[in-house]
């Protein structure tokens, strides 16, 4: 009986909530590859490792020529050697992604938004604003802790059973066994993914201070930008060679990949990158400089971090798999797979138990079905108004966006709606009846 309680919140969640995971954990499982997907996919992001690194004022002369209208608003460095730098700029019409050949400095192309850029805010906060997004995507951490440890819970003697499968010809006792074992194997990752999805959300309400203390405040300038040319031209006019070079001397073997410069007068120019110290984000690496007297005014170094900001900045590299290069991402998204797996098969089981049972229309609660629909139905609203509005992507791909969610929505429908036959009275057709 013991056992059985404990399977019941499973089954809840594993029922009630699982296409909602789902899209949690599977553009989590994309967003670690969005890099080497978008390689692919674009040309321009392709760059074919030299001998040789492009001067930092020379991208900025190419940019100044080719977009004189432009601001540059953020610098990212190619996260991989196979990789473009990706400079977003600003212009009086529109913001773009340039992509920047690392070793010619060469403008490779432009786009109005990266894949990169449209998983991350997927997966962030599902593009659902007022920061009602990001915490409903931080309540699946908890949900993912919830169904991890009751499953062991009531799964018994389930150390022994890594190489356990159970033999039955029955769809149902295939996709049983198959959850079991992928769960089972999944399970580091699974506690990992959860307990850093937890470090998110207490550093997002600053549980103990948390996002105080791990997150250096940006400095105001005592001595603010003299504007003597528009400000919105300024970011044209910073010497980055020397910003660099001054940042590594203050950093030992510092590799800035990061620079933001100013947003306001009073702000100063921002470089992150990584140095000796494993395991850490850029950010743990950080120079702030005046971007005129290139002055130092603040830094930090992550040799010499403390033990909270430490634990915020290595919770990136390790719920997306990017500490170790590439094999750690491969590593990452095959066991993101896993998971995304597991929500489903858990899904399709516990419908089609639900079927064999021959539940009555009382066992169907609409409210949750309803509130699942209300929240795919915002993300889709949200996503095309930022699509449309905040990145001014052409409509052809939106349409095409649209198409891939609409094949991905009616493919749920088909297995887990259709096929489990719960269309036959309208009281009875929801794949997210509550218990």
């Amino acid at each position: 009986m013991k056992r059985k309680a404990f399977y019941k919140p499973h089954r809840w969640i594993g029922v009630n909530l699982s296409i909602l995971l789902f899209i949690v954990c599977f553009s989590g499982t994309l967003a670690t590859l969005s890099h080497e997907i978008e390689w692919l996919l674009n040309p321009a992001y392709r760059a074919k490792p030299t001998g040789w690194i492009a001067d930092k004022n020379s991208i900025v002369t190419n940019l100044k020529n080719e977009y004189p209208q432009g601001t540059i608003v953020h610098w990212r460095g190619a996260v991989e050697k196979y990789l473009c730098d990706v400079i977003q700029l600003k212009t009086d019409e529109n913001k773009l992604f340039l992509y920047i050949n690392p070793y010619n400095g060469a403008i490779q192309g432009a786009s109005r938004l990266t894949l990169q850029r449209y998983l991350r805010d997927l997966h962030y906060f599902l593009f659902i604003p007022f920061g009602i997004g990001h915490y409903l995507v931080l309540f699946f951490a908890f949900c993912l802790l919830v169904q991890t440890i009751t499953a062991l819970l009531f799964y018994k003697n389930w150390f022994r059973k890594f190489f356990f499968l159970r033999k039955g010809r029955k769809t149902n006792a295939v996709l049983i066994n198959l959850h079991r074992l992928s769960g089972l194997w999944s399970l580091p990752l699974i506690l990992l993914f959860s307990l850093t999805g937890i470090w998110y959300f207490a550093e997002r309400i600053n549980v103990a201070d948390i996002r105080t203390t791990a997150n250096m405040k940006m400095p105001i300038l005592q001595m603010p930008i003299e504007e003597t040319l528009p400000f919105e031209r300024f970011s044209y006019d910073i010497d980055y060679n020397r910003a660099v070079k001054i940042a590594k001397s203050y950093i030992p073997n510092l590799n800035v990949k990061d620079i933001t410069p100013p947003s306001s007068p009073s702000h100063p120019l921002y470089l992150t990158g990584s140095s000796e110290v494993q395991l850490v984000r850029n950010r743990a690496n950080r120079v702030y400089i005046h971007p005129t007297t290139y002055q130092v005014i603040q830094w930090q170094k992550a040799d010499s971090i403390d033990t909270v900001t430490w634990l915020n900045d290595i919770a990136d590299p390790l719920h997306f798999g990017t500490w170790g290069g590439l094999v750690t991402k491969l590593i990452w998204f095959l066991f993101g797979l896993a998971i995304s797996g597991l929500t489903l098969t858990g899904l399709k089981v516990g419908l089609q138990k639900r079927v064999n049972r021959n539940l009555g229309s009382g066992a169907v609660k609409r409210h949750w079905k309803y509130a699942h629909w209300l929240i795919i139905g915002l993300i889709l609203f949200f996503m095309n108004y930022f699509l449309v509005a905040i990145y001014s992507v052409p409509w052809p791909f939106v349409i095409m966006i649209a198409l891939v969610w609409l094949l991905l929505i009616l493919s749920f429908w088909y297995l887990f709606f259709y096929k489990t036959k719960l269309t036959r009275k309208k009281s009875q057709t929801s794949p997210f009846a509550a218990e």
